[in-house]
């Protein structure tokens, strides 16, 4: 009786996600549950997590999966001595896309992940386990984040890249719906003015990551849980209502939440996410 998650921001965060709901409420009811996702990660990185996890646990048809995929436009690394690279998604300028293109195209990034995503999905259920997946945003809509002029949805204008999509519908499906177009979230400057403040440090050199909080808080990921995946109950209920309390604020102090510190381990040999 285990459950196991995996994914980018959306599934470990500073605060509960909607893996985390579920992780919780599935030890309410006796299970073993581990939270393996990163911040910044693309679906290389989840992909091989994951069948990290398998050496170390074998994962039977009694395990339960939390699987959320991610943009496909990111790059992960893992680097000996340096551990992951995973610097999200590659929105960038024209002098930086510039500068990437020789080792980054957008092309080869969606047959990577279409491949990885596909074959991912294969395995597991040669294995018989339950396995819950969903997404960031629906596949051909992409994200735009500030002003820069090379985008997800600049790269998924690209003829190959909606060819391959095509090509691979019918293999990269979702159990649920992506997780923003689920809740509605968008990323308008109208939707960016409506959310909190996210500071992630006191220190004044790192006033330019304090951005508006885009993440869904706890209460939100719990709606997306409630409606798409399961029932939440009376005790998950009381656990993201405790959480509602502390996230209702206009700015979020996210060292002071303490969330990563108590329920963060280590899992698996590559595991740095407590890495200063």
């Amino acid at each position: 009786m285990r459950i196991f998650a995996f994914g980018c921001s959306l599934t470990h965060y500073f605060f509960p996600t909607w893996a985390d709901i579920l992780i919780q409420q599935y030890k309410n009811q006796g299970y073993h549950g581990e939270n393996w996702g990163r911040s910044g990660a693309g679906n290389q990185y989840i992909s091989t997590r994951l069948w990290e996890a398998n050496t170390v646990h074998k994962f039977n048809k009694d395990d339960v999966i939390l699987l959320q995929w991610t943009s496909m436009f990111r790059s992960d690394r893992y680097n000996m001595g340096k551990g992951w690279w995973t610097p999200g998604n590659f929105n960038l300028d024209t002098n930086e896309y510039n500068k990437w293109r020789e080792i980054y195209d957008p092309v080869n990034a969606v047959m990577r992940d279409c491949a990885i995503i596909s074959s991912t999905s294969r395995a597991l259920e040669t294995i018989g386990c339950k396995v819950i997946t969903t997404g960031f945003r629906e596949w051909q809509e992409g994200w735009t984040e500030l002003s820069t002029e090379f985008t997800d949805r600049q790269f998924l204008e690209l003829a190959d890249v909606r060819a391959i999509l095509e090509q691979y519908k019918d293999e990269i499906k979702l159990s649920t719906p992506p997780i923003l177009n689920a809740l509605n979230f968008g990323d308008s400057d109208e939707f960016f003015k409506s959310r909190p403040t996210s500071i992630p440090s006191p220190d004044e050199k790192l006033k330019h990551m304090i951005t508006p909080e885009v993440h869904p808080l706890t209460h939100e990921a719990a709606t997306f849980v409630d409606e798409h995946v399961e029932q939440l109950n009376d005790q998950t209920i009381d656990f993201v209502e405790e959480w509602k309390e502390k996230l209702s604020k206009d700015t979020i102090l996210q060292y002071e939440l303490n969330w990563l510190q108590q329920s963060q381990k280590k899992c698996g040999w590559s595991d740095d996410r407590w890495r200063p």
